[in-house]
């Protein structure tokens, strides 16, 4: 009995990693969201041949940098979530089997 709570506390450790890794992709993907808006307000300024009204000090580029190196970042804590969710699902598999 104590060898499948041992194998439940440890799944339960990658569960709450994978939940600290999720709310973590959702705090990147507001602030990508935000630099997205962003293009959006300055490709609708350039519609409107606007130009001296950007507020926002970042050029494209540097918005479109930022979001490459955001999406990186969600996509390694994606794969660290995955692990973390094998790991979880073997750890339950090896205590239902035993």
């Amino acid at each position: 009995m104590s060898l499948v709570n041992d194998w439940l506390r440890s799944s339960l450790g990658y569960l709450r990693e994978v939940d600290d890794g999720i709310l973590k992709i959702d705090e990147l993907l507001a602030i990508a969201n935000s630099r997205l808006l962003t293009l959006e307000k300055r490709f609708s300024l350039l519609d409107t041949s606007r130009l001296s009204v950007i507020e926002n000090p970042l050029s494209i580029p540097d918005i479109l940098s930022d979001l490459e190196m955001r999406l990186s970042a969600i996509e390694g804590l994606m794969e660290i979530i995955d692990y973390r969710l094998d790991k979880a699902r073997q750890l339950l598999d090896d205590s239902a089997s035993s």
